[in-house]
Formats: C-alpha cells, sequence, structure tokens
C-alpha cells in the first residue's frame, strides 16, 4: 500500500439483503482502570452465561461484563465537545474538531477537510491542513505517560486483502448521523489501540499492529451505518438484545469470516455500569484457533466510551482484544468472565468472579497487555509456559508483525520504585536464601521477576553474579547456596519498563560447624576436643575459641570452666583432677562467620582409688583404703573382696566389706592353698567411677 496521502476516508454501506452472521460470546468492557464490580453486575451477568452458538457441537461461548469507572454514568450523553477534549482534540475557529498538532511528530498531520459552507480559506489562527504523506498519524495518545505521539501504524497489503479488523460506526434509526462531529474521535481511538499494540509488544522484544480495513493510502476505512432504534442502546440487555444489533449490522454486509467489527455505536448504553461488549469464543488452541478462523465477530462501545480516559483503558481496544481471543479460562490469571485478575491491564479489572484482584502491575500498566505477559499476550513466550501451548493473541492472523520500537518509551516516567523484604536464610550445609520483593507504592508483589544472585567473599565488597532466580506469585524469590565457605549474598533487580531497579539487603551464609569432646577418666581426667567445617570437615582458623561448661549433677545451670583455643588442626586438649561429677561439653559459641555448635555431653563421675595390704599370721589380715582420686575418704561404702586361686585367672566375689569412717576396709583370712586377693569397688552409675586395687597374695 502507498502512504503517500492521509485525507478522511469513510465508506457508506446500503443496506444489502445477506444472511445475518454467527453470534459470538460477549465481553464487556469498562470504561477504565480497574474499578469495583458494581451493583448492575448482577443484572448483566444475564448475557448469555455459557451461551453455545447454534448447533450443539458449535465452538462454546461464554459471556462476561464490566462496570464502568466509578462516577461515570453510560447512559448520560456526552457531547462531541467533551469527548474531543478527553482525546486532547481541539476544535477550530469553526467548532470542526481537528487533531492537535505534535511537534515531535515525523511528518506532516492528515486533518480532516470537511468545512462549513463559505470557509474554504482558513483563518491564520487555524491549525495548518494538510495531505501529504505522515508516517505517524495525527492525534493525541491516551497514554501520555508513555507517548508524545501516536506511533506507526502497518502498512501491508492492499488494504482489503486477508484478514483485517473493520471500523464501524453506527447510529440508530430516529438519531441524526454525528459521524462527521465523531470522527476524530474515532481516529485518535484507532491510532491509540495501535499505541496499546506496540508498546505491550515491545515489552517482550516483538512488535504488533492491528490489520486495519483501510485504503489504499493506509488510512483506516470506517462504515457507517444505521441500525434500528434501541439496537445499540439495549445491547446489553441479553444475548437478545446484542444479537439485534450483530444481525442490523450482518444484513448490510458487516459478516465476512475474515473480519472483525469494531463498532461505535453513536447511543448511550442502556446499562449505567457498561461501556462496551464484544465477541469472544472458547478456544485455547494454539493454532487453528476459534477466535482466528471461525466466523465474523464483533465488539461494540457506546458513545461516552469512544475516547479513552488519559492513561486508562481504551474501552474500544478492551473489545477488539476480547474478539482476538482474550482471556482464556486456562490462564494462569484467568477470571470466571474471560478478564484477568492481576492488574493493571487493559483486560482486567473485578468481574464478579469469585477469584480477587491483585495489583501486581503498577497503575501507569492499566492501559497495556498482559502484566507479565503470562496469560494473552508475549511475542516471545518462554518454551513451557502457558502461552507457548496455548492461544496467545500476539500470534492472532489480525495484527501484523513489524520491527519492535527501539527503545520502548517511558515517557519522562519512571518506573515504580521496588523494595525487598529482609532476607532470611534457612538450613545449614545448604542454606535457602528467600526475600519479597514489592512494588513500593502498592505493596503489591512483583512476580515474574527474573533475579540475579549476587555473591561477595565474606568481608569483601565485591559482588559477582551466583546464580539467577524469578519472584512467584507472592514475589517470593528463593536461592540455595552452599555453606562451605562464608560469603554474603543479596539479589539484584535490574528493572524493566514497569518496576525500577533494586537491591535487597545482604544476608551473611556462615559456615556450618561440628564439635567432638572426648573425655578420658582417671586422675586427673582428661578431656580432648575437635572443631571443625561441618561441610569440608577442614580445620577452622588456627586460634578459634572453644569453651569447656559444665553442668553439675543435679543441677540445671550450665557453667563456663575455661577457654581454649584451637589449634592448626582443630584440636583442643585440657586435663583436670575431677573432684565433682557433672555433665561436659565442648562449644563453639559462632562468630561473624561460623555457625554455633556444641558437642555431646558425657557425664564426667568422680575417680576413686583403693589400695591392698596383706599381713600374714593364722589367720592372715587383709585390709586397704578406698579414697577419691584427690584423696578424700569415701565412708561407709561396700568394697568386694575377690580372690583366684593359684594357677587360675578367673577372679571371683568372696564377701563385701563396708568401709569405715576413714575410708578403711579389713577381713581375715586363712586359704588352704596359694591364693590372691583384691579389693573391689564398683562405683556409681552417676557419681564415682569404680577402682580396683592392685593383687596381694597369701601363702599356704
Amino acid at each position: 500500500m502507498n502512504s503517500s496521502a492521509r485525507a478522511r476516508t469513510f465508506t457508506r454501506l446500503l443496506p444489502i439483503a445477506l444472511a445475518a452472521a454467527a453470534v459470538g460470546a460477549v465481553g464487556v468492557a469498562a470504561g477504565g482502570g480497574s474499578a469495583q464490580a458494581s451493583p448492575v453486575l448482577a443484572a448483566n451477568l444475564r448475557l448469555m452465561d455459557h451461551a453455545r452458538m447454534g448447533a450443539s457441537n458449535g465452538p462454546v461461548l461464554h459471556s462476561m461484563v464490566a462496570p464502568s469507572p466509578p462516577g461515570f454514568d453510560a447512559t448520560k450523553p456526552v457531547s462531541d465537545a467533551a469527548l474531543t477534549s478527553r482525546a486532547g482534540i481541539g476544535l477550530d475557529r469553526f467548532g470542526t474538531p481537528v487533531a492537535t498538532s505534535d511537534p515531535l511528530a515525523s511528518a506532516d498531520v492528515t486533518r480532516g477537510t470537511s468545512r462549513p459552507a463559505g470557509a474554504d480559506n482558513p483563518a491564520s489562527g487555524d491549525p495548518v491542513l494538510g495531505t501529504s504523506a505522515a508516517t505517524v498519524p495525527a492525534g493525541t495518545p491516551h497514554m501520555t505517560n508513555l507517548l508524545s505521539q501516536h506511533v506507526e501504524p502497518s502498512c501491508t497489503g492492499t488494504g482489503s486483502d486477508g484478514k483485517r479488523v473493520q471500523v464501524v460506526y453506527a447510529y440508530e434509526a430516529g438519531s441524526a448521523d454525528d459521524f462527521a462531529g465523531k470522527e476524530a474521535v474515532i481516529r485518535n481511538e484507532i491510532a491509540n489501540i495501535d499505541d496499546v499494540f506496540a508498546v505491550s509488544s515491545a515489552e517482550t522484544g516483538g512488535g504488533r499492529r492491528v490489520r486495519w480495513a483501510a485504503d489504499t493510502e493506509c488510512v483506516p476505512q470506517i462504515a457507517v451505518v444505521q441500525v434500528p432504534a434501541g439496537a445499540i442502546r439495549n445491547s446489553t440487555n441479553g444475548s437478545s438484545d446484542w444479537s439485534v444489533l450483530k444481525s442490523s449490522l450482518a444484513s448490510q454486509g458487516l459478516n465476512r469470516a475474515d473480519r472483525k467489527y469494531l463498532v461505535f455505536g453513536d447511543a448511550p448504553a442502556a446499562n449505567p455500569g457498561i461501556c462496551g461488549i464484544g465477541d469472544r469464543y472458547l478456544d485455547e488452541s494454539p493454532t487453528n484457533n476459534d477466535n482466528d478462523d471461525y466466523a465474523a465477530q464483533y465488539g461494540a462501545v457506546y458513545q461516552g466510551c469512544f475516547a479513552a480516559f488519559p492513561n486508562d483503558q481504551t474501552s474500544a481496544g478492551h473489545e477488539l482484544v476480547h474478539t482476538l481471543g482474550a482471556v482464556q479460562g486456562g490462564a494462569p490469571n484467568a477470571s470466571q468472565y474471560g478478564h484477568c485478575t492481576d492488574d493493571g491491564d487493559l483486560m482486567c479489572y473485578p468481574d464478579g468472579s469469585s477469584t480477587p484482584m491483585r495489583q501486581v502491575c503498577p497503575t501507569a500498566h492499566e492501559p497495556l497487555l498482559d502484566c507479565n505477559h503470562d496469560d494473552y499476550f508475549s511475542t516471545s513466550p518462554v518454551a513451557g509456559t502457558y502461552l507457548a501451548d496455548h492461544w496467545n493473541v500476539a500470534s492472532s492472523s489480525y495484527l501484523d508483525t513489524v520491527p519492535a520500537m527501539s527503545p520502548p518509551p517511558t515517557g519522562g516516567t519512571s518506573a515504580a520504585a521496588t523494595s525487598w523484604t529482609s532476607v532470611t536464610a534457612t538450613g545449614t550445609t545448604s542454606v535457602t536464601l528467600s526475600s519479597v520483593m514489592r512494588d513500593s507504592v502498592s505493596a503489591q508483589p512483583v512476580t515474574g521477576a527474573l533475579v540475579t544472585v549476587q555473591r561477595a567473599p565474606y568481608g569483601s565488597a565485591s559482588y559477582s553474579a551466583a546464580g539467577t532466580a524469578v519472584t512467584d506469585a507472592s514475589g517470593k524469590v528463593s536461592y540455595t547456596a552452599s555453606a562451605s565457605t562464608a560469603a554474603t549474598y543479596r539479589f539484584a533487580f535490574s528493572g524493566n519498563d514497569i518496576h525500577a531497579a533494586s537491591t535487597s539487603g545482604p544476608v551473611i551464609v556462615k559456615v556450618p560447624t561440628r564439635t567432638a569432646l572426648v573425655v578420658k577418666s582417671g586422675y586427673p581426667t582428661t578431656f580432648s576436643g575437635s572443631l571443625a567445617n561441618a561441610v569440608t570437615g577442614k580445620a577452622l582458623p588456627t586460634g578459634t575459641p572453644v569453651t569447656l561448661k559444665v553442668k553439675w549433677y543435679g543441677t540445671s545451670t550450665w557453667a563456663s570452666v575455661t577457654t581454649l583455643r584451637t589449634d592448626a588442626y582443630g584440636k583442643v586438649a585440657w586435663s583436670w583432677n575431677a573432684y565433682r561429677n557433672g555433665y561436659f561439653q565442648l562449644v563453639h559459641a559462632g562468630g561473624p562467620s561460623t555457625v554455633s555448635s556444641a558437642s555431646a555431653a558425657p557425664l564426667v563421675r568422680i575417680p576413686t582409688k583403693v589400695t591392698m595390704a596383706v599381713r600374714s599370721g593364722r589367720p592372715d589380715a587383709l585390709s586397704g583404703r578406698l579414697t577419691t582420686g584427690a584423696g578424700a575418704s569415701m565412708k561407709y561404702v561396700y568394697v568386694s573382696l575377690q580372690y583366684r586361686a593359684y594357677g587360675t585367672s578367673t577372679w571371683r566375689t568372696g564377701t563385701q566389706v563396708r568401709t569405715s569412717s576413714t575410708g578403711t576396709v579389713s577381713y581375715s583370712v586363712q586359704p588352704r592353698k596359694r591364693t590372691y586377693y583384691r579389693w573391689v569397688y564398683a562405683g556409681t552409675s552417676t557419681g564415682y567411677l569404680g577402682a580396683t586395687s592392685a593383687q596381694g597374695y597369701v601363702s599356704y
């Protein structure tokens, strides 16, 4: 197609006797934003809910409604002046709408040439009219936070070949044809829709534009038709009323299977809470989809919603996207009625579904398609994700693929700031690091964001990438790190067109330690310990402190005995003349880079000793004394006297003798042959170690 001129172009269709087109499912558009579901919702859910088209084996259809924004009543007429003002379109001195001049436009803009009689020569104060080539359409984008001028439309083929979106201006019988007063608004809205597709596709590195039915100069054609009185106003009252409007359009030739019909219905809605209505088939097939191949589909917006509110949803764009197949019920964030629940998004708002809304993307993303590009629109879906295997509107034959915007527009508006919760670290040898990233303004989680895990050796401020992770539906990101060496970690988000870059706070992954203690009873009692890296088994640095602690038997409090420092092998040693029984434990308190640990706590009992003396005679006298290792007498305890005959190795207990107040014992024997004797103290389970004397012998 040649784009050398952009004159105002429209086609008036004469009534032609044609069979009515098959009618599809219905989606009703909000006038903008994420308005709360209004009381009108219940009544409008009557609209063809889970209807079927024609035969029982036809495509499955689904109905959905949406409220208009708070304070906006779609039943009240809106003047042409108010619509042109909302659209950012000025009026010339004759009161005719003209596109505003954009000093950043790359070529002359095209404006309507219709003039009142006698006004062939414009005054010097009028905007200059032009019919020269214009790459960028005239007018003011509704996304003023992103664009200063409309994007370049697609200009392929003949303008009528292949699948196309036909724009229609419809007015009711008995009402005036006001196309001249609303044409500039409609054309600006057409350009707004292309803006939405351009910026949204650029978010995933692609480029898409609508394939408008256009003239040979690439200017979208607008069919002007009259429909029966009430056909527009009542079209949201139920399936039969919507069918009246569509059948009227079809009877005038607007029923081609290779067309989507985007209708600007010049009448207020019968329902104050609805801005638009549109067809959508329930079909998630990635190819040969009913929304792409089956039959003519229709979307309509009502008079008060012709012009999008600044930086908000375009109702006409919303309905067109429905006809392209969004949002299918299997999408990750689908509502029950053909919309989505992860706002801000052109297709998301509370439509009465039981699934609650979530502010996932910032409100600045409200006019754009598919928050996080995981439900219905992505030019580069990741393999294995929903859009890689199901219907993706970006694949629609009603869209042209064009080069991506470079760079994607920002409009001077900063991306929404993000913040992180404190990073938590759980685990020992493998440590799971977790944090949640949120939109700083809305406090909603930032989902599906690619995050870099950064690592710095302990004591260093030099970070390097250790890996990547993606935030989940709750904004949480997790990463598992090895604790073999101490290091500082943090999460870093590089930012995108929606959210600004941010970095979490740091967290130190400490080395887990393993402490061991071996006790050798005796007098003195010796304590041997070790401290090591629990992951590698290697010794910690020489001089790492450990504390020997005791909990005396019968008490509940631990007390420090002494502090020791490890040698090059991680070893420590200590000895003690035990005078009291208790539980001993070797403890590493941990440090800036190490995790605390403690050994087992064996019970250390008091060592004892017993002597043996033999005095020959008739009888022979055996004596001894039982004391603690420190020499304290052990009084009034029983000691066994054991014996064995010469030439044997088996000891037998002959008797038990109780010690005196000074710990002494004595006993007389008169063996008939040479015999060996010894004293044996069995000890106690919790207090004293046992002891055995040296042996003595008596000859017959």
